[in-house]
């Protein structure tokens, strides 16, 4: 059976921890599908770890797409998340145009970083599913380090993550912010929080 927003929204509250694993190609795709992991997620940082790019910033739709079939080919019981790649994502006509080519070639849902409840509430109008993600963003911060390490940046991260949950994101990742911050924004929040570098207190 395949996992659904539904289940994992189940998960969260349940109080079960939830399983999110990046994946670049088919044989990694089949053990992480039969090893149970929940969401499997084709990001771009298959740039800088597999094709050899110095930022996330030069993948392509098609570096996408190519990725996102090899795994979806390996994916059975996983909910298949994708990233859309930088500026590909500008305007809510290029964000649906761009997200539905992706959709149709295997992915359940796609993410976007930064805070844009714009894009993400006329991709949900048209039914498509979206994870968020703040933070750390590779896309827009040229300079990787911690996020959210001031009370007024902490403050605004867990609004920024409010609105766009009520925008309709479905799920949340949160990268490299301090544990605490972590902690009460997935308190406060009704949509699943997958970490990257943010402490214990994700789901």
């Amino acid at each position: 059976m395949r996992t659904t927003i539904a289940k994992i929204t189940e998960m969260k509250r349940r109080g079960e921890r939830i399983a999110m694993l990046t994946c670049y190609d088919y044989p990694t795709a089949v053990w992480e599908d039969e090893a149970g992991v929940d969401i499997v997620f084709v990001g771009d940082s298959v740039g800088t770890n597999v094709l050899g790019y110095e930022s996330e910033k030069e993948v392509t739709l098609d570096d996408m797409v190519h990725h996102l079939k090899a795994v979806r080919r390996g994916v059975r019981q996983a909910y298949l998340l994708v990233d859309l790649p930088y500026l590909t994502y500008e305007t809510p006509e290029e964000a649906l145009r761009n997200a539905r080519a992706l959709i149709s070639h295997g992915a359940d849902g796609v993410k976007l970083e930064g805070f844009r409840p714009d894009i993400v509430r006329n991709l949900v109008r048209d039914g498509i599913q979206v994870c968020a993600h703040l933070g750390l963003n590779p896309q827009i911060h040229e300079k990787k380090g911690l996020r959210a390490k001031t009370a007024v940046a902490a403050t605004r991260l867990i609004s920024e993550s409010e609105a766009l949950e009520d925008a309709g994101a479905w799920l949340m990742v949160y990268e490299l912010i301090p544990e605490e911050v972590a902690r009460e924004a997935t308190r406060r929040l009704s949509i699943p929080t997958i970490g990257i570098g943010a402490g214990r207190h994700t789901d």
